[in-house]
């Protein structure tokens, strides 16, 4: 077998190992923010880099296997697991309900668009995060505000899933 026959043999062999959850070298989500003043809404898109990782979430909390592109429901399931790891709470009243806007599912990557109700805005408003916890021990959660200078980037981790949003580029941990 010639050298390129054999690598390209390997490469095929070696396909299905390097694409299971257990292979992929980090455990993040990204998620972009951006505040609607006019809607009064908080916009956000949500990229999950291993779809597997988000069925396999989905998966333990239904109690039955989960894909993204043909399971009935799974938009519901999504909200719903959603609702219950990223809570945005206004300094007064009730934590906002997240609605559903629509997911981008592809073989390396997803993406989960939602927004909600906050009609004064993001500041001091806190922020929970603990997409995938269950799944990944050291997963790490980033969410990131606007696109200009004054961007801001809240972090969360298992140790450390809270955040105060404050403008100034920092957040103030809560527990």
């Amino acid at each position: 077998m010639s050298t390129p026959a054999l690598a390209m043999t390997l490469m095929m062999a070696l396909a299905p190992i390097t694409n299971t959850a257990e292979a992929h070298p980090f455990h993040v989500t990204i998620a972009e923010v951006e505040f609607n003043a006019e809607a009064g809404t908080l916009e956000m898109a949500i990229r999950i880099y291993n779809p597997g990782d988000l069925e396999q979430a989905l998966g333990l909390r239904e109690g039955e296997r989960v894909d993204l592109e043909q399971t009935e429901n799974v938009d519901e399931m999504i909200l719903d697991y959603l609702r219950d790891h990223l809570i945005i709470a206004p300094a007064e009243g009730e934590p906002a309900e997240l609605q559903w806007v629509g997911k981008e599912v592809s073989v390396k990557t997803t993406w989960l668009y939602v927004e909600a109700p906050l009609p004064d805005g993001p500041e001091g408003v806190r922020f929970t995060n603990t997409l995938l916890f269950e799944i990944e021990k050291d997963q790490a959660n980033t969410m990131v505000f606007g696109r200009s200078r004054d961007r801001v980037s809240l972090r969360f981790t298992r140790d450390d899933p809270t955040h105060r949003f404050k403008r100034s580029g920092s957040s103030i941990p809560t527990r």
